[in-house]
């Protein structure tokens, strides 16, 4: 039997770990992702496709981290994930235009950049689905509520902590604490 591959100690002088028990922790984080997300991201999804199939499109939100959760997304639907010659499906990341984000952001405050991208461009036909930790900073809030004004659809992939964005969401999936 080979000997254990070992993930490198850091400069902080953590020690070092066997690389498999990174693997068996990922495939126990998944399998309880799997049994509580399944149901409820199902369900988002074929909302989802319900809209884009009677012609609307989708807004997809996060700061941060997911912020690039949203734009990947977008690409993958914009794209053709996996199926070649599929056309290309209508979706934007509202935190994707730079120049727009940070121009407002500048001028009116990072509160309302979202929300000006939803109310320029959502319809009634259309929806908005956040990525959040913590579903409770203004700009998420504030985009939530642009998007109900003019009659989006509001879904959102949450943290199990994530606040007043889950209350506002008419469809949501919450991580469990692990």
């Amino acid at each position: 039997m080979s000997a254990p591959v070992l993930v490198p100690a850091c400069r902080t002088g953590v020690s070092r770990v066997p690389a498999s028990a990174g693997f068996d922790e990922l495939s126990r984080l998944l399998e309880l992702g799997r049994d509580a997300l399944a149901p409820a991201t199902a369900r988002m999804a074929g909302e989802v496709a319900d809209v884009l199939a009677g012609g609307g499109k989708l807004f997809v939100r996060g700061n941060g981290g997911s912020a690039a959760y949203a734009q990947h997304m977008v690409a993958e639907l914009v794209g053709r994930f996996l199926i070649p010659g599929r056309r290309g499906l209508p979706a934007i990341a509202l935190c994707a235009c730079a120049a727009t984000l940070t121009a407002r952001s500048n001028d009116i405050g990072y509160e309302d950049a979202l929300a000006r991208d939803v109310l320029a461009l959502g319809r009634s036909e259309d929806v908005i689905l956040t990525f959040s930790m913590s579903g409770a900073t203004a700009n998420q809030l504030a985009a939530f509520y642009a998007a109900e004004s003019v009659g989006l659809r509001r879904l959102a992939l949450l943290a199990a902590t994530a606040g007043r964005c889950a209350r506002s969401a008419s469809g949501r999936s919450s991580c469990p604490r692990i």
